[in-house]
């Protein structure tokens, strides 16, 4: 189908939420192919798959891997029999706008041929019955590799990339698996000098209910969760994780972008806390808030960056 964007859904017994969601996907007002992958589902999310795929020639699912939501996306980023021009990543239990992916691609129409292009969306958070709670935030700074490589400022529901961001995607991933799928394809396009556009007007209404893979992290309480991570051993595991992956597209990052990844491993393994935190300063890293900041130097000081 010319013309198509290439959506990949990741399931696991998603079967209360995933009708609405595959709707709002088949009714985009662009062409899309709808690619599942289950990774093994008990309840009834196989059967409403098969359902959809008899009545739609535009859905495919499959049995997924069952190590995990970001391998489960992987195997399908990974997979060279899937192809096409622009590609979505899509949740299970989410609700699309109906002008999501048609302004993804008119954002992404501006990048040239070969270059790496992203586009992603604030979201607005919705209860498990579909009624409004928050929005995610307003990020002001500007969405390049010294934000990537220490922060995911979008959740993958709202990521829509060309081929070229794919082709990248796949090459880390073959690798090694990075910490998180979307926060490694922000990581890809700005460490290759591809461009992100992020609308901080919302396409996607996030639905959080208690069985959420990861939910919004977004409230005051999520957001000093966040920081909270900062401060614990899993973020330092979290950078180790993620530029060990970069290695494997290393002739395709920029020699700036790699001078920084060398100079940010050399920092995280400082001796000092201070020449740590002046380090990470002098890096020019940040993150999108204050508070996020703050943790970020709290984290070095105490050697868990």
């Amino acid at each position: 189908m010319s013309g198509a964007v290439t959506v990949l859904v990741c399931t696991f017994n998603g079967e209360v939420h995933l009708e609405a969601q595959l709707d709002s996907i088949l009714q985009q007002d662009a062409k899309v192919l709808v690619y599942v992958s289950d990774d093994g589902s008990t309840d009834g999310t196989r059967a409403l798959l098969d359902d959809y795929k008899a009545r739609h020639l535009r859905v495919f699912w499959r049995s997924g891997p069952g190590q995990g939501f970001a391998r489960n996306f992987f195997s399908l980023i990974s997979d060279p029999s899937i192809t096409g021009e622009y590609f979505a990543l899509a949740d299970q239990d989410d609700l699309w706008l109906a002008d999501h992916l048609s302004r993804a691609l008119q954002a992404l129409a501006a990048v040239p041929a070969g270059v790496p292009g992203l586009y992603a969306s604030r979201t607005q958070l919705i209860n498990a019955t579909g009624q409004p709670i928050s929005w995610s935030p307003h990020h002001a700074r500007p969405p390049v590799f010294r934000n990537a490589l220490i922060q995911n400022i979008a959740s993958g529901n709202t990521m829509v990339f060309n081929r070229a961001a794919r082709d990248l995607l796949a090459k880390l991933g073959a690798h090694a698996m990075p910490a998180w799928h979307d926060w490694a394809l922000y990581q890809v396009v700005t460490a290759c000098g591809g461009q992100v556009f992020y609308s901080q007007e919302p396409t996607v209404l996030y639905r959080q209910h208690g069985n959420n893979a990861i939910g919004a992290q977004w409230t005051l309480a999520s957001r000093w969760h966040r920081v909270r991570q900062l401060l614990r051993a899993r973020f330092r595991d979290w950078n180790t994780q993620n530029l060990h992956a970069l290695e494997g597209i290393a002739e395709h990052i920029t020699p700036e972008n790699r001078a920084l990844m060398a100079r940010f491993a050399e920092v995280r393994q400082r001796r000092t806390p201070w020449g740590r935190v002046l380090g990470l300063y002098q890096l020019g890293l940040y993150r999108q808030t204050r508070l996020g900041q703050l943790g970020l130097y709290v984290a070095a000081f105490l050697g868990l960056m």
